[in-house]
């Protein structure tokens, strides 16, 4: 294992994003060849502009991964990054990195900052679609299931707003017409497992 931090850079946006890599038997040599990164929004970039948009560079190799991650969190903070928009990360790393299923409002509303200008063609839309109804029907074929102490943790987040408010805030008149609007147009398409998702045509 050698961990290492990189850096890339998008061209058609002008916009930068550091990494660490840290995986057991990870190499240098991965960058841009089998390895592109962890973060989704770089992802998202890729499949719009292509890999080629980016240009990537090996910035410094660790002897640990403790070490590597101590970086990258160093050099994030020195440029604050997980504020600065000329800079993709959503994070400073470290503690200060948000994982999936625990985004305050405030934290998803720094997120969408950073994609809200990035402009995606109905093809590459299709396929993000596409690939994300094959996730889903893996998943589903696979045997997965919402887990249990995410429910409980829902149930608990109904329960605290609904003690904050008074009132149940997925069950208001403004509430269920946002969501009617939303389906309007949507068909059902059921997947290979018996269930279904909605999609407009």
């Amino acid at each position: 294992m050698k961990p290492f931090t990189y850096h890339l850079y998008h061209k058609p946006t002008d916009q930068h994003y550091y990494g660490v890599r840290y995986k057991k038997d990870c190499s240098p040599d991965e960058l841009w060849g089998s390895y592109f990164s962890s973060s989704p929004i770089v992802h998202q970039l890729i499949e719009e502009y292509g890999k080629e948009s980016f240009v990537p560079s090996v910035r410094k190799t660790f002897g640990t991964a403790k070490e590597a991650v101590a970086w990258e969190s160093k050099f994030l903070t020195k440029v604050d990054a997980q504020h600065n928009s000329k800079w993709l990360n959503r994070h400073n790393g470290k503690d200060n990195f948000i994982g999936p299923h625990t985004h305050s409002e405030q934290s998803k509303a720094k997120i969408g900052s950073k994609i809200k200008g990035i402009k995606r063609s109905e093809e590459t839309k299709a396929k993000m679609r596409a690939k994300a109804k094959e996730r889903e029907a893996k998943r589903r074929a696979e045997g997965w299931q919402y887990p249990a102490d995410a429910q409980i943790r829902a149930r608990e987040t109904l329960r605290a707003r609904i003690a904050e408010t008074g009132h149940d805030p997925w069950n208001t008149p403004e509430y269920r017409k946002a969501l009617s609007e939303r389906k309007e147009g949507t068909k059902r398409q059921y997947l290979d497992d018996g269930s279904f998702i909605m999609v407009k045509p």
